[in-house]
């Protein structure tokens, strides 16, 4: 796969990662299962598209030649001394064998994720710096109304996984003058998408942009 590609949709992964954060780390009391099952599954899929594009960008590396194995050279058959053999002891082994009934120290675990703290982890601890506006605030704008879950059904189902499609559409459509307006490019977006009239995500998308502009 190309390299770019995978990228791409790492930049798009870290996005939603940290908005499911920024919602998770502003809930009081427990967290709803199925909000950190979601983060859980983003983060397992941001960890296997970082590993393939490091596979990736190794495969794209130019082959290093062999190295030259010298020539062996000539054998000659060494002189023997006609003198006794002598045998001397063998020098016992400093003290870093293994005496009995003490056991070698554990090596340090492993972070798996330690190379990813110059980016993952530092936006996710600006995440937690953000704060969210009151429950009580009028509606600003239509990304207010669509749940985190109906976001990640938007781009996927709609959107073919594009997240810049689908905030470039979000966007237009909080911008349009009026529920006709909204409706008309949203009508645009279907046809262009070819998207079913049936569609229940559609639905949810059109239930969103008309409670928006009422």
């Amino acid at each position: 796969m190309n390299p770019e590609i995978i990228h791409r949709q790492l930049t798009e992964l870290l996005e939603t990662i940290q908005e499911q954060f920024e919602t998770l780390s502003h809930i009081q009391g427990p967290f709803p299962q199925i909000e950190v099952d979601l983060l859980r599954d983003n983060l397992r899929k941001f960890y296997d598209q970082l590993t393939l594009l490091e596979k990736t960008r190794a495969g794209h590396a130019p082959p290093q030649p062999a190295p030259t194995r010298p020539p062996d050279p000539t054998p000659t058959t060494p002189t023997i001394p006609n003198t006794p053999p002598s045998f001397t002891p063998s020098p016992k082994p400093p003290h870093s064998e293994v005496r009995a009934g003490h056991s070698q120290p554990k090596p340090p675990d492993l972070d798996l994720f330690a190379s990813e703290e110059p980016t993952f982890s530092m936006k996710l601890k600006e995440a937690r710096q953000q704060t969210l506006p009151p429950k009580n605030e009028p509606v600003q704008h239509l990304k207010q109304l669509i749940s985190i879950n109906d976001k990640f059904s938007f781009i996927n189902e709609l959107f073919d996984g594009s997240l810049k499609e689908y905030n470039d559409a979000i966007e237009k459509l909080n911008g349009c003058n009026g529920r006709n307006e909204a409706y008309e490019y949203l009508d645009q977006l279907r046809k262009k998408n070819l998207w079913e009239l049936e569609s229940g995500t559609l639905m949810k998308l059109k239930e969103a942009v008309e409670k928006f502009h009422s």
